[in-house]
């Protein structure tokens, strides 16, 4: 099962921060989106299943971007950018 996270939850984790923003897209069209200070093993973490929030295997279809985080460029505006161009059920925080 997927557990997604709303908006408002993000907004509380956020104080977490890591180095890293990633955008990937999944095989069912969907987008994740989320930080880490090793976007690679978090990214190769969701396609074995062993994600702390995804207890399934999802495919990473692409890798939309990897950019350090900045305060224009982070979790919380590129979930709402996304969200507003894809749709919210189509974008999952990570």
């Amino acid at each position: 099962m997927l557990k997604t996270q709303s908006l408002n939850t993000v907004v509380k984790n956020s104080n977490h921060t890591h180095e890293y923003l990633f955008v990937v897209q999944f095989n069912n069209g969907r987008y994740g989106v989320g930080t880490s200070n090793n976007p690679a093993r978090t990214i190769a973490s969701i396609n074995s299943g062993k994600h702390e929030l995804i207890k399934e295997k999802l495919c990473v279809n692409r890798v939309v971007g990897i950019k350090p985080q900045t305060p224009e460029c982070n979790l919380i505006t590129t979930v709402s950018n996304l969200s507003k161009k894809a749709g919210d059920n189509n974008v999952i925080a990570l």
